[in-house]
């Protein structure tokens, strides 16, 4: 399902002093079945910009096409509704959002809200339950009983049960251990190329952003300040800079090897993995006398 902004503007309690223009005639296309990566430092319009993609927000000027559904800002919410079967949406700390006595009712409850059967809605959720890594014991037990890492799995299966077609990741890492947030990518990443569907991420995280993206979205100042795919984007560096972005972690420590080495690379390596092949590789072109 194709995503396209058209001069998307949104200005926050406009009109009044406290008036605040979050977006400004942002225009993007987001194809079906891509994993796009949306970043930028704070306030730089990410979340709102996502917003608009499954209704949270409409647009105070220009559009939002989302498959067969333009948003406008006097699209009404029976427009909407449907729609949102479609898009989901993973906030931050998406756990905050359990509230029902046992993981399967309450992963259930969409299907149930949208007027799925009791019997096929448990069903759904207990597919969507093993399919982001819980045991099915955990169906029965209250989500409050769980870790932290296995209530945002829970959390995130709640959206997952809906099958959507676009999946939206507000810093869905935030908060989680290392281990944990390679799980938790890993899981999504999987399921990605099981639906075929779209994927959107925001994320502080440069490093994340690199290593799962097929394109990068930099937001500033409420418009697209830079797309590309990730290499294309980090071949810029002064560009970022000025952004008040860095480099990936695993890229400044390979571009500070290439240095100690005197040698440069075609490829660039985004994640912990690629770097070690890459220095692997290097040390084993090198002579002693170069080490």
């Amino acid at each position: 399902m194709d995503i396209k902004a058209e001069k998307l503007t949104h200005i926050y309690m406009s009109g009044s002093p406290f008036e605040s223009k979050a977006l400004h005639e942002v225009d993007l296309s987001i194809a079906s079945g891509e994993y796009v990566s949306i970043i930028g430092h704070t306030g730089s319009g990410k979340s709102t910009l996502v917003q608009h993609f499954n209704g949270l927000v409409k647009p105070t000027s220009g559009s939002v096409q989302v498959g067969n559904w333009t948003l406008k800002h006097d699209t009404k919410q029976k427009v909407i509704h449907p729609m949102r079967r479609k898009v989901g949406m993973v906030f931050q700390f998406p756990e905050h959002q359990l509230f029902d006595e046992t993981v399967e009712s309450d992963v259930a409850f969409g299907p149930i809200n949208h007027g799925v059967p009791k019997d096929e809605a448990l069903k759904r959720a207990r597919r969507a339950i093993e399919q982001v890594g819980l045991p099915q014991e955990v169906c029965s037990r209250s989500p409050f009983d769980l870790s932290g890492g296995q209530m945002r799995r829970a959390a995130i299966a709640g959206v997952l049960v809906m099958n959507p077609e676009v999946l939206i990741l507000d810093e869905p890492t935030a908060g989680i251990d290392p281990q944990g947030q390679k799980e938790l990518m890993d899981m999504i990443e999987a399921w990605r190329q099981d639906y075929e569907a779209t994927v959107i991420l925001v994320t502080h995280d440069m490093e994340l952003a690199a290593k799962h993206s097929d394109r990068l979205i930099i937001m500033s100042e409420g418009q697209v300040a830079k797309s590309g795919s990730p290499p294309t984007v980090f071949a810029d560096e002064q560009k970022l800079q000025s952004l008040g972005l860095q480099l990936p972690e695993s890229l400044r420590l390979w571009k500070a090897v290439q240095e100690h080495f005197g040698k440069e690379g075609d490829s660039l390596p985004f994640g912990e993995t690629a770097l070690v092949e890459h220095i692997d590789g290097m040390l084993k072109g090198s002579t002693l006398g170069d080490v």
